[in-house]
């Protein structure tokens, strides 16, 4: 079973949009990336998105974790699948995506976190 619940601190970047090293956390260009984010492609296809759509995938904050405390509830009752606009900024940890932002910051940045 995956956990759930987990936060996954990004420390490089601030609320302000503004990132270790000076460089913003924007979108690359915002139109697409608005397209992409509403079909669904930051859950599809994190390793494209959150290089080039961090803003829309709601990966500039420096925490991934849960809005909601329902959030568990609502994913065991398959809304990660049925409802995957929302869920994805609301409820990214229970969907599992804070797992695969992990991931990717290891993979390509080489962020360790404080889980």
């Amino acid at each position: 079973m995956p956990q759930r619940r987990r936060s996954f601190s990004l420390r490089q970047c601030t609320g302000d949009k503004a990132c270790e090293g000076g460089k913003p956390c924007m979108d690359v260009n915002q139109t697409e990336c608005a397209v992409w984010g509403l079909r669904g492609e930051c859950k599809n296809n994190p390793n494209h998105m959150y290089q080039r759509c961090p803003q829309t995938c709601g990966v500039c904050t420096n925490v991934c974790e849960d809005k909601y405390d329902d959030c568990a509830t609502w994913a065991d009752n398959g809304e990660c699948e049925s409802n995957k606009d929302v869920m994805s900024t609301e409820c990214p940890a229970s969907c599992g995506l804070c797992a695969k932002l992990e991931h990717f910051y290891h993979h390509i940045f080489g962020i360790k976190d404080e889980l």
